[in-house]
């Protein structure tokens, strides 16, 4: 709230939160060595949303051009989920989450 008023370090601290959070996906994707990274975002300080998404995605896309940021597929709930459903037949365990996505997005 501060920030959207215009408060300089509250903008300031979301901006840090934003570049500290893209650091970590581009050196999970780094690590991972995937050529066209899917990113997305999670969590509280997200909530601030463009404040905080606008230079995530920018910090993100300067460190790796090639890619997509995007919103979340599923929820934290969702992840969770393909977690457990991993020892499931693959064949099995997309077409649930597709079939769950909806409602898990309401459940979060």
């Amino acid at each position: 709230a501060c920030a959207r008023a215009g408060d300089q370090t509250a903008g300031a601290i979301l901006r840090s939160a934003a570049a500290e959070l893209a650091l970590g996906a581009v050196t999970a994707a780094r690590a991972l060595a995937l050529q066209r990274p899917r990113v997305s975002w999670t969590g509280s300080v997200f909530e601030a949303g463009e404040l905080v998404l606008e230079p995530f995605a920018a910090a993100v896309r300067a460190a790796l051009p090639e890619a997509q940021v995007a919103p979340p597929f599923l929820p934290p709930l969702g992840g969770a989920l393909r977690l457990a459903l991993a020892a499931c037949d693959e064949s099995e365990a997309e077409p649930l989450l597709d079939s769950w996505r909806d409602a898990l997005w309401t459940a979060a």
